[in-house]
């Protein structure tokens, strides 16, 4: 679910998730976002707060892009608490997907990797807001 305005650019934040404290929600101590490096909506910024966020083109989609080089669910970050972090998954694009220039199926991500998906360019950031 969506709960806040939809939309992009110019810097807008557009929070991602459900309920607060749902089983689907990540951990409310990190602060998980994918800001829009270069491409359609340059600037936006979408926070990640579900467990598994996907990155695509379809009205399904958490992040939503605007880019005809990307697929209707082109690849998913999700949060794993056994690990304790976050992984980009492609979820078998036509075109792939790109961590820090190589390209990927599954891969752990950490502060401030670049992730290309179709001509978008977006940079992972997370941050520790509490005791977790």
């Amino acid at each position: 679910m969506t709960d806040a305005k939809r939309g992009g650019g110019d810097g807008e934040t557009v929070k991602m998730g459900g309920r607060e404290g749902g089983p689907s929600l990540a951990p409310s101590y990190l602060r998980a976002t994918l800001k829009i490096a270069a491409g359609a909506s340059e600037g936006s910024v979408f926070e990640l707060k579900r467990l598994v966020s996907i990155i695509g083109r379809g009205d399904n989609a958490a992040v939503r892009l605007d880019d005809e080089g990307v697929s209707r669910e082109h690849a998913a970050i999700s949060y794993h608490e056994a690990e304790r972090e976050f992984r980009v998954t492609d979820m078998h694009s036509a075109n792939g997907t790109l961590l820090n220039g190589s390209r990927v199926s599954e891969y752990a991500l950490r502060d401030g990797d670049k992730l290309l998906v179709g001509e978008t360019l977006l940079v992972f950031n997370v941050e520790r807001l509490g005791d977790g």
